[in-house]
């Protein structure tokens, strides 16, 4: 018998899942996906805590203001590369080059240094699916109308196979590109070509869409050595920020001694009075049943209910 189940895969289900994995209870989790996180950019707003904890049907309205805050800080604990921004929200770039706010993000989303600048490069790789370059650099122009924005186009010729049969090359796949060794190599000459471009390196900055460091050592390296800030963008769904997140939460889950059932629906739930004592779950072949001291209900986020604890006999 397992200490608890878990239904659900994505966010909620994911941190209950290593909340208690570690805490060292024998913990299963049973998904048919991954939830919405592929769709997630990986940046959270988290808003004035108190203020929203105040408002009526507000998920905040549920804990306590200092609950939500140890929620956040448990969560950066967990995946310390997550940038936490202290008083006023940090901008990000949305996928047409606009400014949102947001509070916790992957590192090397935050776009500040862009106010400062006198100079943005816009990255643009040929045969990148939805990235409009002349959109997002009209839109740099317009959110920071002290810089000249240029538009710097480049060649991967990894995507060249994929171009000549008409395949399209999104977002996703170049940021799973350039953390392979190849992409590393790539990448390398072509921050070294844009060095020697680059005016004044003092007074610009790159903005680089299709790119994420988060959670990878060989790119921070590299992007760390170069003389220039360098701003990712969020990107449109599928997103690499929803999956590099959802991947980072699955690994805890399972360093911590978890396991996932994953592809399988629960079919039913086996209630006495209130208390669930059995959950079977879809098979091609005969449905298997799984017995636990505790279920918890992590499907269809807040606005269908959330995540729900029950005792099971």
């Amino acid at each position: 018998m397992w200490d608890g189940i878990v239904i659900g895969g994505g966010f909620a289900g994911l941190i209950a899942g290593i909340r208690a994995s570690e805490r060292g209870k024998r913990i299963l989790m049973i998904a048919e996906g991954t939830g919405s996180l592929s769709s997630s950019s990986g940046v959270f707003d988290i808003g004035p805590i108190p203020s929203l904890a105040r408002l009526e049907k507000h998920p905040y309205s549920y804990l306590e203001p200092q609950n939500i805050q140890a929620a956040v800080e448990y969560f950066r604990s967990l995946l310390p590369e997550y940038e936490k921004c202290e008083g006023e929200s940090s901008l990000v770039l949305t996928p047409l080059g606009s400014c949102r706010t947001a509070d916790l993000m992957p590192m090397g989303l935050k776009a500040e240094a862009l106010i400062q600048s006198k100079e943005i490069v816009l990255m643009a790789p040929e045969g990148m699916k939805d990235f409009f370059s002349r959109v997002v650099k009209e839109n740099l122009e317009k959110e920071f109308p002290q810089s000249r924005v240029e538009i710097y186009p480049f060649q991967v010729s990894a995507f060249a196979p994929w171009q000549q049969v008409g395949k399209a090359v999104n977002g996703l796949e170049f940021a799973r590109f350039w953390r392979t060794e190849e992409g590393i190599e790539t990448l390398q000459k072509l921050l070294e070509a844009l060095v020697r471009y680059i005016r004044n390196q003092k007074e610009a900055a790159v903005v680089f869409p299709g790119l994420s460091r988060v959670f990878n050592k060989p790119l921070q390296k590299l992007l760390a050595h170069f003389p220039c800030p360098i701003i990712e963008m969020t990107d449109i769904p599928p997103t690499f920020g929803g999956e590099i997140l959802y991947d980072a939460l699955k690994r805890k889950f399972k360093e911590f001694g978890g396991e996932i059932i994953l592809g399988s629906g629960v079919r039913k739930v086996d209630i006495q009075g209130k208390n669930c004592f059995q959950v079977w779950v879809k098979s091609k072949g005969s449905d298997s049943n799984f017995q636990a001291k505790e279920l918890v209900l992590a499907t269809g986020g807040s606005s269908e209910g959330g995540s729900k604890r029950l005792r099971m006999e």
